[in-house]
């Protein structure tokens, strides 16, 4: 009776060990899945930032080429302002470069606002940003549109 006893009891520890063993084998199964899940959402944010990074770069260098036209642009007048250039004025190329460049500026800005969630106002004249879910601008004032906000 006590080796029945003690086969019995020796396979209840067996079921016992192995069910303890399955829920730690789910429990860490569950664990690495949450990790990965964690890794991947800190790539996409990684990988967000260096694109945000690239783009605040590109935007600087924009800046400082435009810089570089309006000094070219103010030199010309100048000159042409004192009759001391010989060479006619080429203001109207400098004058398309730089609208050029305030375009592609323009647009990596909107594209900057956009991934932080927001977007300029509809009106022109307003320089304030509208968050999602705005119903009016808090700056102007204007109201927004379902599409807008």
């Amino acid at each position: 009776m006590d080796n029945e006893n003690n086969g019995k009891n020796g396979n209840n520890e067996r079921n016992e060990k192995s069910e303890v063993f399955e829920w730690l084998k789910s429990s860490l199964s569950a664990v690495g899945d949450m990790a990965k899940q964690g890794l991947d959402m800190a790539g996409k944010k990684g990988g967000e930032a260096v694109e945000i990074t690239k783009l605040r770069w590109k935007l600087s260098q924009l800046r400082g080429e435009t810089l570089h036209l309006y000094r070219e642009l103010g030199k010309n007048v100048y000159l042409h302002h004192t009759k001391c250039a010989n060479t006619p004025v080429k203001d109207e190329e400098l004058l398309a470069e730089l609208d050029k460049k305030h375009v592609e500026m323009e647009s990596i800005k909107r594209d900057l606002l956009l991934r932080r969630g927001e977007q300029p106002c509809p009106n022109e004249d307003c320089p304030s940003t509208i968050h999602t879910g705005d119903v009016f601008c808090r700056k102007c004032g204007v109201p927004l549109n379902k599409e807008t906000a």
